[in-house]
């Protein structure tokens, strides 16, 4: 599906957008999980972007007036080629279209002699190395890359390509729409999968485990992101991921899960019924089933999503206040208070690049997810699907999954 001319494509479209002399941009690394056993390996997405490898701790090097693009290989242990492989450069090449292939010596004299012409160098290079608002530590590699060009480079001559490289990203082309449709249709045949065997579950974990097994089962890689799958209170925590409560009696089970497939994600959210349903679960189900259905009129090409977030959630919090759930005094601080999104960009991150404050173009994927969390009510409500944004309008991608509230055991 992805050919070397895919990834040739898009460093030569990169070239014509940056103010740079080269581009440089680092893979990401094995980082240890265990004493010698390290996390699964997750290629950077820009990385990916532009090359098509799998190899960690590589560097490519674009000469942006030239167009020469060269990949530079990490020190490597002979001893690791008895363990995992020896690495072909024949292949790299194969894959990625780039034919100038160095080992780690050569590249740093490569990297030297960039440096003597002070050139302005386009990367990604983090500021911090923890993000609090996540708890997140930024990745080891990416801060060793940061320190191994500035060693070379002055601070003052980079340029930060974060934003054309979304730019580029965020519009799909035609193999990453499929890649993208197959990932939207193994979630799809997953999730609808479910009710013929829920009867005999009994915990979150089973939905989990089933779903996981359905998704390799309908052709996908597997997750594209930590499965959400919560019942009752759990549901109005917007990402409980631990999925391991029970499936609690005449509660809402709310799904929020996505398959991968070569890298490229769905996100698809549906919320059922387990048992009897309480009139205030109907009615924040509706409300954000309006909200959605509403949402759907609006994406088209030239939609700004800061700005339409606005209106959604207006709407919905409108909706929420006709059904009795909220008080018509807490408009103004729920509108404000809104805690996520209702549009992301979807592609190979489920949280894709993409420009959220310039007009939507013809070609981006955006999920639609209006959703209502009471935890005094044990109620939590998503409904989500991933939208292609057509010429003269957007098409639901994930429309074959009904969206009513289905009733499960």
């Amino acid at each position: 599906m992805f050919t070397s001319a895919f990834f040739s494509g898009n460093r030569a479209a990169l070239r014509t957008r940056v103010q740079a002399d080269y581009i440089i941009l680092s893979a990401s690394g094995l980082v240890q999980k265990t004493a010698d056993e390290t996390f699964p390996f997750r290629q950077d997405s820009n990385f990916w972007y532009l090359s098509g490898l799998q190899v960690a701790d590589a560097v490519l090097v674009i000469d942006v007036k030239s167009g020469k693009d060269t990949l530079i290989l990490p020190p490597r242990l002979k001893h690791r080629d008895l363990w995992e492989g020896a690495i072909s450069h024949t292949e790299l090449q194969k894959t990625s279209g780039i034919s100038t292939i160095l080992d780690a010596d050569a590249g740093m004299e490569l990297l030297k002699s960039l440096a003597v012409t002070t050139p302005k160098i386009g990367t990604i290079v983090p500021d911090v190395a923890y993000i609090p608002v996540y708890g997140m530590h930024i990745s080891p590699t990416k801060i060793a890359f940061r320190n191994r060009l500035r060693h070379h480079f002055k601070k003052e001559n980079f340029v930060d390509i974060r934003k054309d490289l979304a730019a580029l990203r965020q519009v799909k082309q035609p193999q990453e729409l499929k890649a993208i449709q197959k990932a939207v249709d193994a979630t799809v045949q997953s999730i609808a999968s479910l009710k013929s065997v829920i009867s005999a579950m009994k915990t979150e974990q089973d939905v989990d485990i089933f779903l996981s097994y359905q998704f390799r089962l309908n052709g996908a890689d597997g997750h594209a992101y930590s499965p959400i799958v919560a019942s009752g209170l759990d549901a109005a925590t917007i990402h409980h991921m631990d999925n391991n409560g029970p499936l609690a009696p005449d509660s809402l089970l709310l799904m929020d899960v996505g398959a991968q497939y070569q890298g490229y994600a769905a996100d698809i959210s549906r919320t059922y019924a387990i048992g009897e349903v309480s009139a205030r679960q109907q009615a924040a189900y509706d409300a954000v089933k309006a909200a959605h259905g509403y949402a759907l009129t609006l994406l088209k090409p030239g939609v700004v999503i800061r700005e339409y977030q606005k209106q959604i959630v207006t709407f919905l919090v409108d909706e929420l206040i006709k059904a009795g759930l909220y008080e018509k005094s807490y408009r103004e601080q729920a509108q404000k208070d809104f805690p996520h999104l209702i549009s992301h960009h979807l592609g190979l991150d489920v949280h894709d690049a993409g420009l959220y404050d310039e007009p939507l173009q013809a070609g981006a994927v955006v999920t639609v997810e209006p959703g209502v969390y009471l935890p005094g009510d044990k109620i939590g409500v998503r409904i989500e699907d991933d939208i292609l944004i057509t010429a003269t309008g957007a098409k639901n991608l994930s429309a074959h999954l009904p969206d009513d509230l289905l009733y499960l055991g």
